[in-house]
């Protein structure tokens, strides 16, 4: 009995030392595996392919003639992917260059007729003047010439005067007998030279007079003349006003056909990258409006990863760490990657309702904060990503001498 007793015991103690065994050499196992293994890493499951696609859509409202692409297609930066219907851009532009011409024709007519009344008013001008000063100076000529024979002809007026008083005083004695009648006729010749010549003079001054009365007509008319060409001033005035507002007009038609042509542009939507076209659900004759989403470029050759670590993971987390990608679509296929940024704030600080932890009851909840992966060889054909696709990732932090934000060492 006591033998039996023994033995169960034996076999008890023997047992609990197996299980002990177990249990310590399992706390090895883990220790070891914890401290050769997951203590350099860091992993996730909630992690997603994420790539900056471009969004499609119209500047310009418009029907859909052609439709180039289809989901799927690949596309590259340049290619044509739909053509909306042109033919009122077309028409606009049209007649915006025809207004244009118009405008262009006024303002060339209105340039030739500036260099014209230009050209005149400088002709007319020198020629008003020139006439103005000559004239002036044929007035002054007059009546220099009129004073000049109005004092000599005052002087023959005197010496008129004595020869009258002599000729009375040889008359008288020429009539007694007193003197011959050759002294006689010397006085006599002597007084009607001088009454010739007075009359003469009077003549003359009387000419002169005349040519004066109508020069000084012609200088009024000159005058009056270079009132008209003053007019002649304004008319160029007026005339560079309306240059004036026909180029500010060209200007603004020039601008006007610019954009005319740019939103003619506008009806061949082209692609702004590389890549696949996705969301694609448009048909020819779809009528479709600006900013209207139409379709999505995914560029699948440069594809990235967003891994959201909890915020107790990223103690030891260095940007260009080494990261090993797992994908739920390729199992048993390894990514290579490298840490290329991380994210500056929480996933929750930029949502669309950022959480308020400052009123009512608060509960503390770990956040996520988003971590960029770059891959190594970010498109394989065999391999490819896609977007949104689940991901498992593994980041090694045995190095740590990376720094913590971009930009800086």
């Amino acid at each position: 009995m006591d033998q039996k007793e023994n033995s169960i015991n034996s076999r008890g103690r023997r047992g609990i030392l197996i299980i002990l065994s177990i249990l310590v050499l399992g706390l090895i196992i883990f220790f070891l595996y914890w401290y050769f293994y997951l203590k350099n890493y860091v992993f996730t499951d909630d992690a997603y392919v994420v790539a900056d696609n471009a969004y499609i859509s119209s500047r310009i409202p418009g029907t859909i003639e052609t439709l180039l692409v289809h989901n799927d297609d690949y596309v590259k930066k340049g290619d044509l992917l739909i053509k909306l219907d042109p033919s009122i851009y077309k028409t606009k532009l049209n007649r915006i260059e025809e207004e244009l011409k118009v405008v262009l024709y006024q303002l060339n007519s209105s340039y030739k007729e500036l260099d014209i009344l230009k050209y005149n008013l400088k002709k007319q001008t020198s020629i008003s003047k020139n006439n103005i000063k000559l004239l002036l100076a044929e007035q002054k000529r007059l009546n220099f010439e009129i004073k000049s024979l109005s004092s000599k002809k005052d002087v023959l007026l005197k010496d008129l005067h004595l020869a009258q008083i002599e000729y009375k005083r040889y008359l008288n004695l020429y009539k007694r007998h007193s003197i011959s009648r050759d002294k006689f006729d010397r006085v006599k010749t002597i007084r009607d030279k001088l009454v010739c010549e007075i009359s003469s003079i009077g003549f003359q001054i009387k000419s002169l007079k005349a040519s004066l009365s109508s020069l000084k007509e012609k200088i009024n008319n000159a005058r009056i003349q270079q009132e008209i060409v003053h007019k002649d001033l304004e008319k160029i005035a007026v005339t560079e006003e309306k240059i004036r507002s026909l180029e500010a007009k060209r200007d603004a038609m020039r601008a006007a056909v610019k954009e005319a042509q740019l939103t003619l542009g506008y009806t061949h939507i082209t692609a702004p990258i590389s890549g696949y076209i996705a969301g694609c659900k448009l048909q020819v004759g779809d009528r479709v409006m600006p900013g209207q989403p139409l379709m999505i470029i995914v560029p699948l050759k440069r594809v990235y990863v967003e891994a959201n670590f909890k915020e107790t993971q990223l103690k030891d987390v260095c940007i260009g760490q080494k990261v090993e990608i797992k994908a739920d679509m390729y199992p048993g296929h390894i990514f290579y990657g490298h840490v290329a940024g991380i994210r500056a704030g929480t996933g929750s600080a930029f949502s669309l309702l950022p959480p308020e932890n400052a009123s009512g009851n608060w509960i503390k909840v770990v956040q996520r904060v988003p971590v960029k992966i770059e891959l190594n060889h970010p498109f394989s054909p065999q391999y490819p990503l896609r977007v949104g696709c689940s991901l498992e990732v593994r980041i090694d932090i045995r190095k740590k001498t990376g720094p913590r934000l971009r930009g800086l060492k």
